[in-house]
């Protein structure tokens, strides 16, 4: 009798985890340097254990380096939010979809909100 409900046990759990699939996986977008051509701020995306992260942001007109305040990727969609600290505007984006060389975002800030296509330098 202990011996059967041990078996019973042992093909309960392997039936489950037979019926799980692995998740397939998420695109994510090109690491490297892109720029939004309307700011002209040039943001930086670096894969940080195996996950896409905004890393940095800098101002190219007046050379402004921006705070990044945080960096996220889930489901396939990179959001991140940084602070410009000479308008102390805190702006927060999240992408809407993009392909090796364009990102099409969504934007929202203290006052606007909008949308952009950034452009991957390399």
């Amino acid at each position: 009798m202990k011996n059967t409900l041990i078996i019973m046990i042992i093909v309960i759990i392997l039936s489950g985890c037979a019926a799980k699939t692995p998740p397939e996986s998420v695109r994510m977008p090109n690491t490297g340097q892109w720029i939004d051509p309307q700011t002209n701020i040039r943001f930086t995306l670096e894969n940080k254990d195996g996950v896409i992260a905004v890393t940095a942001a800098k101002d190219m007109d007046d050379r402004e380096e921006l705070v990044i305040l945080e960096s996220t990727f889930e489901l396939g969609v990179l959001r991140w939010s940084y602070y410009i600290p000479s308008t102390k505007f805190t702006v927060r984006c999240r992408t809407l979809d993009f392909s090796d060389n364009t990102m099409n975002i969504s934007w929202d800030n203290n006052v606007m909100k909008g949308t952009e296509t950034l452009r991957r330098l390399k």
